[in-house]
């Protein structure tokens, strides 16, 4: 692994790049960033696999704003944890549906982030 400033820096970047790849719905991103076998809970809570996870983004969902405050890091060997507070704003169809969010997000480092 590489010093800690750079994982943390990695880390950071891995985040802001999934929230401008959700803005986007560039599931070519999130395909390259999750495991086959990952987990994932849901804004609305439910926990998914990968696949659908990767079809929640082409829905009818358009996001207007997708900001990340508060990011934390902590590191446990080759795992690294990020929790963060952000703001997403979209809309469904015609309705607004502003939303406060709080991610737990763990990563482990194979060879690289």
């Amino acid at each position: 692994m590489k010093s800690k400033a750079e994982d943390e820096q990695a880390l950071i970047q891995i985040q802001h790049d999934w929230a401008e790849a959700r803005m986007k719905g560039d599931t070519s991103y999130m395909q390259r960033l999750e495991a086959e076998n990952c987990t994932v809970v849901s804004s609305d809570r439910s926990i998914v696999n990968k696949q659908e996870d990767l079809k929640s983004m082409t829905g009818d969902i358009v996001f207007t704003e997708f900001r990340i405050d508060d990011l934390q890091l902590r590191f446990y060997g080759d795992t690294g944890i990020v929790v963060d507070q952000g703001t997403i704003q979209g809309a469904r169809g015609k309705a607004e549906s502003p939303q406060r969010e709080i991610c737990l997000d763990g990563y482990i480092c194979k060879t690289a982030w």
